[in-house]
């Protein structure tokens, strides 16, 4: 997937519609649209970086997968954007969203994002843009925001917990009901390179311990390449 594609159906439905030169409205962003879209995770990583995940999908809906997510950085630029590369899953269970350009923010927030909107369109055979547009309004002020410690290589980080719930209290088709209770889990912290410690998509089921469906991604290190 060319960038063109990936903003034209992610960017500009989760961040807000930023207000053109005429209007006169200023528009003030959430803390979470802050936090997950506009600060800048890419911050000092050079060209050659690549930042390491682990994708994990379990729940007792469909076949568990275990798979590895790479961000690299092609180039680092003069302003301080980047151009990356977006290596999301591999095998037949890649995703294509390619090279990436102008990023200040995480692109593996977009990806899995994306992904996450293609795999409910799957599950359910609804429309990508009511997904698109939960998701947006949830980050537009119904979330949940705490200061949370995670364990990282064997040291505690701080991190800013994000919970959206964007499918709950709302009127939605039959075939939508398994996933009212879907939420998304965003961890970030300053203390890893790329922000990204955590993105987690948790669908329950009949008992606490057992999800209907589960994915996540985890970071795992960073390496610089020449």
């Amino acid at each position: 997937m060319k960038l063109s594609l990936l903003v034209s159906s992610l960017f500009a439905l989760l961040v807000m519609q930023l207000p053109c030169a005429a209007d006169t409205v200023e528009i003030e962003l959430t803390e979470a649209q802050i936090r997950v879209f506009e600060s800048d995770h890419l911050k000092g990583l050079v060209a050659g970086t690549v930042l390491h995940y682990d994708f994990s999908k379990s729940g007792s809906l469909e076949k568990s997968l275990k798979d590895t997510v790479d961000i690299i950085v092609r180039e680092a630029l003069p302003d301080g954007d980047k151009n990356l590369d977006i290596n999301f899953l591999t095998g037949d269970s890649k995703e294509s969203f390619g090279q990436v350009f102008g990023f200040r923010g995480n692109p593996l927030i977009m990806a899995f994002l994306e992904r996450d909107v293609r795999e409910m369109k799957r599950l359910t055979g609804g429309a990508s843009v009511f997904f698109r547009n939960r998701i947006r309004n949830a980050f537009a002020g119904d979330y949940l925001i705490k200061q949370i410690s995670v364990d990282f290589g064997g040291r505690n980080i701080q991190a800013t917990e994000i919970t959206l719930r964007p499918y709950a209290n709302t009127l939605v088709a039959n075939r939508f009901k398994r996933f009212v209770e879907k939420k998304y889990i965003f961890v970030l912290s300053d203390e890893i390179s790329g922000a990204v410690f955590r993105i987690a998509a948790v669908t329950p089921g009949e008992s606490a311990n057992a999800p209907l469906l589960e994915e996540s991604v985890t970071f795992t290190g960073v390496e610089t390449k020449p």
